[in-house]
């Protein structure tokens, strides 16, 4: 699996990167969300906590997926702007992680 940042650029007034990419996973299935966090934060070189993985969308009839995720200076700022919803989907993925179960 092999992702390349496609656009990357700082958000001002929202304070936070904001992050297209592009996965390419030739003979396996869509990556899971806590794969792409994984993978996007060693890439970038930032912490799990701050990265936020708001979609990644599968292309059909092609081993490619594209997604947007963000990532926060502060932890604070990252409560106050990411709606309930995401922060839920993000937090259920991190804490299987943490707790080391599997789908």
């Amino acid at each position: 699996m092999d992702i390349q940042i496609t656009d990357r650029r700082y958000n001002e007034l929202l304070e936070r990167e904001e992050i297209r990419f592009e996965i390419v996973h030739e003979g396996e299935p869509t990556p899971k969300l806590r794969e792409v966090a994984k993978l996007l934060c060693a890439t970038i070189n930032s912490k799990p906590e701050l990265t936020v993985i708001d979609e990644v969308r599968s292309e059909f009839g092609v081993a490619r997926s594209r997604g947007f995720a963000k990532v926060y200076k502060d932890p604070s700022r990252l409560r106050s702007v990411e709606p309930k919803h995401i922060l839920a989907m993000n937090a259920d993925e991190k804490s299987k992680e943490k707790s080391g179960e599997e789908e």
